[in-house]
């Protein structure tokens, strides 16, 4: 039972993280594009689509969960080291998805101009059809491969600041034993 409250209050962190970061990003893309909250989810919804949206969504609240555990888990190196490489590979999945969506969008958009007639009447069709999946395409690499290096930071520094604890916590106790002697 230990266990799985221990994992619903990491969970509900790493919820509270992900909300929070998301209503941050809505909140600076509003102001700085003086767009509407309606004008942006459309704007939102229309280029990256709901699917890319869901899973990139996945993807980070894992990591954010990972990093929740690993700060709870900071005094057992061995299960930190565990949080520590799901987060990353987490991160690495937001990378991934984000080149697969891409590579995706290039490939609807090519097949969307192989499957027209292509003369002076329809190109402009076609056209719009392909530079469509071509935006869609490379909206997601924008969005993916920076979101991605951004969670492997956080991760990397959580970690490499956790183990500079760890050794600081060590050398400390060895040096109050080594006055009492």
């Amino acid at each position: 039972m230990y266990i799985f409250t221990t994992f619903l209050s990491s969970g509900s962190r790493g919820l509270s993280l992900f909300l929070g970061v998301l209503t941050i990003g809505m909140a600076s893309l509003i102001l700085t594009t003086g767009s509407t909250l309606d004008g942006l989810a459309e704007w939102v919804l229309r280029v990256f689509g709901i699917s890319f949206l869901v899973l990139l969504s996945v993807v980070i609240f894992i990591v954010f969960f990972c990093w929740v555990r690993m700060l709870e888990t900071s005094h057992v190196p061995a299960e930190r080291l565990v949080w520590t490489e799901g987060g990353l590979h987490a991160a690495n999945g937001a990378a991934t998805l984000a080149l697969t969506y891409t590579l995706l969008g290039i490939s609807l958009g090519v097949r969307t101009l192989a499957d027209q007639e292509l003369n002076t009447d329809t190109v402009q069709t076609v056209i719009g059809g392909l530079t469509e999946h071509f935006s869609v395409a490379f909206m997601t690499t924008v969005l993916g491969l920076p979101a991605a290096a951004g969670l492997r930071a956080l991760i990397s520094i959580t970690d490499v600041k956790l183990q500079a604890d760890n050794v600081s916590q060590n050398h400390r106790l060895v040096y109050s034993k080594g006055e009492q002697t």
